[in-house]
């Protein structure tokens, strides 16, 4: 089954247009001091450090983005402090991470907001983040990999603000061992992308995540009583009732998703690159793309539950036209008609994601906390987060 699949409040979302197909970015930008990017830093750090009361806390903010956004190799304090310099550096920037009080979510907050004006997302991706660690010392550490290839590393789960060019992490969830949910899993990063889409008052736009197994059922009833749009890449062994009548023989019965999308392979039609979201009506690719389109085919469904809650629900299987088709298989709240559609551009601004996640995030420190402090870690994570937006922001 698991090679099968890969692992807000209303109101309409933008369409995914056939031009705004994401791309993955190329060569990373340069540093301030280049045109442009010098300019953006100044502009969002004003911005970010606003709720910070003290001069000197709000200096020390840029001096450690600036020192994310030079520094070559590790971003470590030490790293920072021999570029930027001056006495007592590395001291400052230690302590106004790892020992001082200042919060982390308004700062956050303000880089979601800065986004939301500069780079509109077309969705809200949540993304898990595996940082290796040589002890276990460091807030979080476990072991992960499975049982043949453990590693001992944290688990964060972030939600990125995503557009056809722009992928910026805005919040973060670090996996504690001693919870009992397991790491990286759906509970993780629906706690987070509910705080940023019901708490923040941050535009509706499709939430895009990967759901497992079990967890799918949950996860998607959370996100709807939310009045949050989920855009899920499932795994096939999620149990579904089929309400499609054009799955003669099928409609009203309980299946695996896997079994519902072989039923359906009649129903599959070629797809692009393009897509919507809620509220939009689909969009014919503007011009060819290259190689042989994929297929995909969409099925009415509900949670295998039969309730109210689990109805109204599309399953979209999408890949190349042979025998392991479908490659990934979907299950979102999006319109029926323009589910084939839209999965594609949605899975696609997962994949780049993913990408800047290991380019540009791990140019800035992403993981490159050296602290053992959970506060520590959640203030070096939001900073190397703004310095992705402004290594980003300035391509």
């Amino acid at each position: 089954m698991k090679g099968f699949g890969a692992p807000a409040p209303g109101g309409p979302a933008p369409a995914v247009k056939a031009r705004d197909t994401p791309r993955l970015p190329g060569a990373l930008p340069a540093p301030p001091g280049a045109a442009g990017s010098e300019k953006i830093l100044e502009e969002l750090s004003e911005e970010l450090f606003a709720s910070l009361r003290r001069t000197d806390q709000r200096r020390r903010g840029s001096d450690y983005l600036r020192g994310l956004l030079t520094t070559p190799g590790r971003k470590s304090i030490r790293n920072m402090a021999a570029l930027l310099g001056g006495i007592g550096t590395g001291q400052s920037l230690h302590h106004f991470v790892s020992s001082s009080t200042w919060d982390w979510v308004p700062v956050r907050r303000a880089l979601a907001e800065y986004l939301v004006r500069t780079a509109p997302p077309r969705a809200w991706v949540v993304r898990p983040l595996l940082i290796p660690k040589t002890g276990r010392h460091s807030v979080g550490v476990g072991r992960y990999g499975g049982k043949d290839y453990p590693v001992s590393a944290q688990m964060a789960m972030g939600v990125w603000a995503a557009s056809e060019s722009t992928a910026v992490p805005v919040h973060w969830s670090l996996h504690l061992p001693a919870s009992d949910e397991a790491p990286g899993t759906a509970a993780d990063g629906v706690d987070a992308g509910l705080e940023v889409l019901t708490d923040w008052g941050l535009p509706p736009r499709p939430l895009v995540l990967d759901l497992e197994g079990e967890a799918v059922a949950p996860a998607v009833r959370r996100l709807r009583a939310a009045r949050l749009h989920p855009v899920a890449r499932i795994t096939g062994d999620v149990r579904l009732q089929v309400a499609d009548p054009a799955l003669v023989g099928h409609n009203g019965r309980v299946l695996h998703a896997e079994e519902v999308l072989r039923a359906a392979q009649d129903l599959r039609r070629p797809v692009r690159g393009t897509g919507g979201g809620p509220g939009t009506r689909p969009r014919a690719p503007r011009r060819p793309l290259a190689g042989r389109p994929d297929m995909a085919a969409a099925v009415r469904v509900g949670l295998a539950d039969r309730s109210r809650a689990g109805a109204g629900l599309v399953l979209v299987g999408i890949g190349p036209a042979n025998r392991f088709w479908p490659r990934e298989v979907w299950l979102s709240t999006l319109p029926y008609p323009q589910s084939t559609v839209a999965i594609p551009a949605y899975g696609g601004l997962l994949r780049m994601t993913d990408h800047v996640q290991d380019s540009i995030g791990t140019s800035v420190g992403l993981r490159d906390y050296t602290g053992r402090s959970y506060a520590g870690w959640h203030r070096h994570a939001t900073l190397a987060s703004a310095a992705h937006a402004v290594a980003m922001l300035s391509r």
